[in-house]
């Protein structure tokens, strides 16, 4: 009809409360300059501070009993999942058919082998690269070995690859030095479906993290530790790849180790 009727502030979507504590979605730029939403940590006295012109705007916003993950890329995503805040964001663009030549040459390049798209070769380190990149985004809850890329020369294309794959799913990817991997909080990774570590394990010698990473690789759960923040635990589906200038400081393997797809990148 002709009434206007006040139902909520427009900003009330912009915050979340997930179980007792307060979060806000906010944006960034990643490094390729797009914009991408994330969520923060958020006062309680700055939100009402903020809106104290609207006392309703708390009972206005979203209320959730807490967080979740719950991976989908092929258009079946769920924000809200049993009540529960899903931490896995949608992709920002959608795919469409085109010439990815390029792309080829460059896993090829990255992985080597004899293989080729139209000639799969069992146990061939490009037809294995192919197989982990689909089944990773079409079956993003199935496990997948930890991709180690190690040559002794720089620019050989490794941080191309982690980049590449951070370009593609935003949120939903990180890359981490050692320093980032080995501090204590890990809300910064324990969510994401794809973890980069560069230059890894470079400069350490302590087990500590090397231990973390293996239980990480067959983990189904993480627990998420924040700051002031009780632990929550959450499913853990993330895809793991390792670059490194150094091959004999990465990890000690066994023989009989299936969790780990070593390659050595040339120049």
């Amino acid at each position: 009809g002709d009434e206007v009727k006040y139902v909520a502030h427009e900003d009330a979507g912009r915050y979340a409360r997930v179980g007792s504590d307060w979060y806000k979605w906010v944006y960034r730029l990643n490094g390729a300059g797009e914009l991408l939403e994330t969520l923060e940590p958020w006062k309680v006295g700055e939100i009402q501070r903020d809106y104290k012109k609207y006392p309703r705007f708390l009972e206005e916003c979203p209320k959730y009993d807490g967080f979740t993950v719950v991976p989908n890329f092929n258009g079946e995503y769920q924000r809200v999942v049993h009540n529960n805040l899903n931490l896995v964001t949608p992709l920002n663009h959608l795919p469409k058919p085109g010439d990815i030549t390029n792309t080829l040459r460059f896993l090829k390049h990255l992985f080597g082998g004899e293989a080729t798209p139209e000639k799969q070769i069992e146990a061939d380190p490009f037809t294995v690269a192919l197989d982990w990149l689909t089944i990773a985004h079409n079956q993003p809850k199935h496990q997948l070995p930890v991709i180690i890329l190690v040559s002794k020369e720089n620019k050989t294309g490794k941080s191309t690859f982690l980049n590449w794959i951070n370009w593609i799913y935003g949120n939903n990817a990180t890359v981490l030095n050692n320093a980032q991997f080995a501090m204590k909080f890990n809300a910064h990774y324990a969510t994401k479906m794809f973890i980069g570590l560069d230059e890894a394990f470079q400069d350490l010698d302590k087990k500590a993290e090397k231990e973390r990473l293996k239980q990480m690789v067959t983990s189904k759960e993480m627990q998420i530790e924040r700051k002031g923040v009780d632990l929550k635990p959450v499913p853990f589906f993330a895809k793991i790849v390792m670059c490194s200038n150094d091959a004999d400081k990465v990890m000690k393997l066994d023989e009989e180790e299936t969790r780990w797809f070593v390659v050595k990148v040339p120049q």
